[in-house]
């Protein structure tokens, strides 16, 4: 079978051509379910997900041609979407019209907290079929004959309800019952077609059971209000709407998940559930903005009545900022993403937000176009005279109402708004923001919510003044906001790693050869600046042809030539006196996703029958991870997502949060694109340059040649279940035990490893910055106490539940209780991920600050030497004493499929990684300015003393090359790519 590359490579002789993403052999296709993943076989059924916070939708590339596009059928659905969301707009529409005459007609008799309560129950129901199409449509989506006509058949029954639902509740009309009969169709349509499908689908059939069963006394409940008088309709339709929610929170509920055992589908698409809310909202809030034009409320010319629809205009667009900026979070934990209930209570939530912006859109509009808005007279004064009519009193008294109307509206949109963001868990560090506490950040939305209900107590206000003291309070609050969430350290981008990457000469670890001051602050340099190791020249190379240029050209005339991606590199091999850069960050042809890998040159000796991914560039591992996100599949990449996909991560090794379960970077390559030293462009793989192919799969970046694309695996995603350990000595004369229980956790990493678990970690005796609180950092809350002395780490197990992973660590935890409240503080916390994207997002893909010089050395520790009766000295020894400021750093990854990988026969990638569960960094810094004895006695201490312990410890291993050592600039060989010397630095 061909695959999509060659395909694309046969046609680019064709300028613009698209390439249709739907390809159909037949036009009934059996059902499969592609959200949720079947528990009781090893299959994958997946609907990729379609976030807007996931880059690279629908991208694609050839090699030999920009000219051709593949259309991603995700985004098609999406523009489907699109059509389906209009006739919820015309719904919408229809209700909030029919509101408006209920409550504010001078003609209708009915009490405007009826009309409210009819407004809540109708959109229910609109709500709740809404919500039934997009969830089948999501977990579906065969896009078949059969479910085509489907969606067709309840988009006309979603149209007869929309036209019929403002009579539902109206006495004595005639086709008060349609509304109910359709909706009853479409509900009893839905549950149809799920059974049938169940048929197909066999571990969806006892979750289909229980739904048919909770479904059915609702059916008769909704068949019933059909034959009730109609004055009692509406306590009917009171009650089934509420046994509706009550069931659908029953069967979300963790006892129904432990009924359904192995049998029970995750959820794999939480970020396109929660897009499509995002939507629905914008459709509530756009049917109030529509308003603003349609029908020309605000009249010819400009008038006050053009102030007041500006104002009414500001106030929707702060309204739809708050809620897509939420808390001002840099990161974050979704709702959807969390405890059952918390998803529940968000979606409960939402419907209180979308009534109260219909509502509030009502409000606003009889503001508009009542002629009180824009009266400049004292018609209020004049109302208190003699002989006027009863339409000014009626009109007094609407307006009066619609204020109160107006402001209940609008607190209770900034109150739903502020609990759903709540219910999200901020997971930034401390000092991401000028103000920490989200709850500080969001107090003034509590503070003009009180405001807002009192502001109608003032009868005389007219609606201009009104207006415009909502919209001056929202603004304040919205500059607030955004003044909070300013990045603390928002004067400098030093220690950005993405602010570094962006640039040709930008290190994320920069040398000494330039004292760094702060120009606008009137500082300058207080010692000469030199370019020290950096290139004198930049290819700022977008072509493949240009790196292959750049390289004959420094061939031909002897120039020492380097090669740089991100520039994240300890050891600065992209970096060399006197050099010539190719830099290949802007080197991108796309990212192209094989449901199948398939290989262009059909290598037989590639035995991997999964997915992959075509990297065509020099993109960073944000951009893949998002891509895999979206298709429910795990790509292996870096802990840190600014780091280079091509460069020295992935040719040096690679580790990561999912290396443990599916094994290092350099072993997902499949194949690759390589520049060599003559300026020839070829593929390796297996079959074609397999030396090529052993060597840049750990042998170094940038030596053997210039990588500038790479077919990597795809695994399944599946559920994480993390935990988040730290503990820290109550004073200082505790610091022994302190140590005991280090020895004590990194004696248990052997067997954790052998148990599934993988993770991060890091310790020191004194740290410049607060290490440990009296909770872990990422989950949020009051800091009561900092602790400098501690120890904490991530760690994480695949394809088990919390509750599994808390069992697992159960002998470690009973052993730590002697310790805890007596002389260390300990803290422990576990927490659930429906998916790993969801997990690395949260837990572990974190940007570090950069732009810090320090010395580091690091050594490879396998279980032997984890197990050993000489452990604890050596920690001792490579932590020092407190004044040193020494941070140890913990990468507990090793064990599981990186030790299965040691039979692939191309793997170049230190065998030491294949009998070490620890790789173990220790590492210290120095002030900036720091004289050069002082730097150079800190690399000594490093070298000699700290990794040296390390060495005797596991003599048998050996270190990993990208993190091996910092080396002093004054006595440093590291790998001159491409010009003859291949030297690099040995320690023995």
């Amino acid at each position: 079978m061909r695959s999509r590359a060659n395909i694309i490579r046969r046609e680019t002789s064709l300028e613009d051509t698209e390439i249709s993403p739907y390809a159909h052999k037949y036009i009934i296709k059996r059902p499969v379910i592609k959200e949720y993943i079947s528990h009781s076989n090893s299959n994958l059924h997946l609907r990729p997900t379609d976030s807007d916070t996931l880059p690279g939708a629908g991208t694609s590339f050839s090699p030999d041609s920009k000219d051709v596009t593949v259309d991603n059928p995700i985004v098609e659905k999406r523009r489907f979407e699109l059509f389906i969301d209009l006739i919820w707009v015309g719904i919408v529409g229809n209700l909030a019209e029919n509101f408006s005459e209920e409550a504010f007609s001078e003609t209708s008799d009915t009490p405007v907290g009826r009309a409210v309560g009819n407004l809540i129950l109708l959109f229910l129901t609109a709500w709740r079929l809404w919500k039934f199409l997009q969830i089948f449509m999501t977990k579906y989506h065969t896009n078949d004959l059969v479910e085509r006509l489907f969606i067709v058949w309840i988009l006309i029954l979603a149209l007869l309800f929309g036209n019929n639902a403002p009579y539902l509740l109206i006495p004595g009309d005639d086709q008060t019952n349609l509304a109910i009969i359709v909706y009853l169709i479409a509900r009893v349509s839905f549950m149809a077609i799920e059974t049938v499908y169940s048929f197909y689908i066999p571990f969806m059939r006892r979750g289909m059971l229980i739904k048919a069963m909770a479904a059915l006394p609702l059916t008769t409940i909704w068949i019933g209000m059909i034959f009730v008088p109609e004055d009692r309709q509406i306590d009917v339709l009171i009650a089934v709407n509420a046994l509706e929610f009550i069931t659908e929170w029953a069967i979300s509920a963790p006892l129904l998940a432990h009924f359904l055992r192995e049998e029970r589908a995750k959820p794999m698409d939480p970020d396109h559930w929660t897009e499509r809310i995002r939507e629905f909202f914008t459709i509530i809030l756009g049917e109030g903005v529509l308003n603003l034009i349609r029908g020309s409320p605000l009249g010819r010319g400009l008038n006050e009545s053009s102030g007041n629809g500006i104002s009414v205009l500001i106030a929707y667009y702060i309204l739809i900022a708050f809620y897509f900026a939420g808390d001002q979070s840099r990161r974050y934990i979704h709702a959807v993403k969390r405890a059952w209930w918390r998803k529940e209570l968000w979606q409960v939530l939402h419907v209180t937000l979308f009534h109260a912006l219909l509502i509030l859109g009502v409000g606003l509009d009889f503001l508009l176009e009542h002629p009180l808005v824009s009266a400049k007279t004292d018609l209020w004064n004049r109302a208190e005279g003699e002989g006027h009519a009863e339409e000014e009193e009626a009109l007094r008294s609407h307006m009066y109402t619609a204020k109160w109307t107006v402001s209940t509206a609008l607190a209770t949109t900034l109150a739903a708004q502020t609990l759903i963001t709540l219910l999200s868990k901020s997971v930034d560090r401390k000092r991401t923001l000028k103000v920490d506490s989200r709850y500080l950040r969001l107090l003034p939305r509590m503070a003009i919510m009180v405001v807002v209900l009192c502001l109608p107590i003032r009868e005389r206000m007219v609606a201009s003044i009104y207006l415009t003291i909502l919209v001056l309070m929202l603004v304040a609050v919205l500059i607030w906001e955004m003044v909070a969430s300013l990045d603390s350290d928002g004067d400098s981008q030093w220690t950005s790693e993405a602010f570094q990457a962006s640039t040709a000469i930008g290190l994320s670890y920069p040398t000494e050869s330039c004292l760094i001051v702060n120009i606008t602050a009137g500082q300058q340099p207080t010692q000469d600046c030199t370019i020290g190791d950096q290139p004198v020249y930049t290819i700022n190379a977008t072509k493949a042809s240009e790196v292959a240029t750049g390289i004959k050209f420094a061939r031909r005339h002897n120039i020492r030539l380097v090669i740089r991606d991100t520039g994240h590199d300890i050891l600065r091999r992209s970096t060399g006196y006197g050099s010539l850069q190719i830099w290949i960050k802007y080197l991108q042809k796309g990212i192209q996703f094989q449901e199948t890998f398939a290989s262009p040159g059909k290598c037989s000796k590639s035995s991997w029958k999964g997915s992959a991914f075509v990297i065509g560039g020099g993109y960073i591992w944000s951009d893949i991870l998002g891509e895999a996100a979206q298709r429910g599949v795990v790509v292996v990449g870096g802990g840190t997502p600014t780091v280079g996909c091509l460069g020295g991560w992935m040719q040096g090794g690679g580790h990561g949060p999912a290396v443990h379960d599916f094994g290092l970077g350099a072993d997902q390559v499949l194949e690759a694109e390589v520049v060599l030293a003559n300026g020839q462009i070829v593929t390796a793989n297996p079959c074609q340059h397999p030396d090529i192919f052993f060597a840049i799969r750990g042998g170094g970046g940038g030596t053997y040649g210039v990588v500038i694309s790479t077919t990597v695996k795809a695994h399944p995603t599946t559920e994480v279940a993390a935990q988040q350990l730290s503990f820290a000595p109550l004073n200082s004369s505790y610091v022994p035990d302190f140590m005991e229980a280090v020895e004590l956790i990194y004696n248990a990493y052997p067997d954790l490893s052998d148990q599934g678990f993988s993770g991060y970690g890091s310790w020191a005796l004194a740290s410049p910055t607060p290490l440990v609180y009296n909770y872990n950092y990422t989950l949020g809350g009051d800091i009561d106490a900092n602790f400098t002395t501690g120890f904490t780490h991530t760690v994480a197990v695949f394809g088990k539940s919390a509750e599994e992973a808390k069992s697992i660590f159960a002998p470690i935890a009973a052993q730590l209780a002697a310790f805890n409240s007596q002389s260390l503080f300990i803290n422990t916390t576990y927490s659930s991920f429906p998916t790993y994207a969801a997990y690395y997002t949260a837990l572990s893909g974190l940007d570090g600050p950069v732009g810090q010089s320090a010395a580091l050395g690091s050594r490879l520790l396998d279980r032997k030497a984890l197990t050993s009766p000489k452990l604890n000295e050596t920690l001792r020894t490579i932590v020092g004493p407190q004044e040193q400021f020494t941070s140890v750093n913990i990468v507990f990854v090793g064990g599981g499929q990186v030790a299965r990988d040691a039979a692939d026969p191309f793997s170049g990638v230190n065998p030491a990684w294949r009998t070490s569960y620890v790789h173990n960094i220790v590492a210290r810094g120095w002030a900036p300015g720091a004289d050069e004895a002082t730097r150079n006695a800190v690399y000594s201490d490093i070298t000699d003393v700290k990794v040296r312990a390390m060495k005797d410890l596991a003599p048998d291993t050996g270190a990993y090359m990208n993190e091996l050592f910092t080396p002093s600039p004054h006595n440093r060989t590291v790998p001159s790519v491409l010009s003859g010397n291949r030297g690099v630095n040995k320690i023995t």
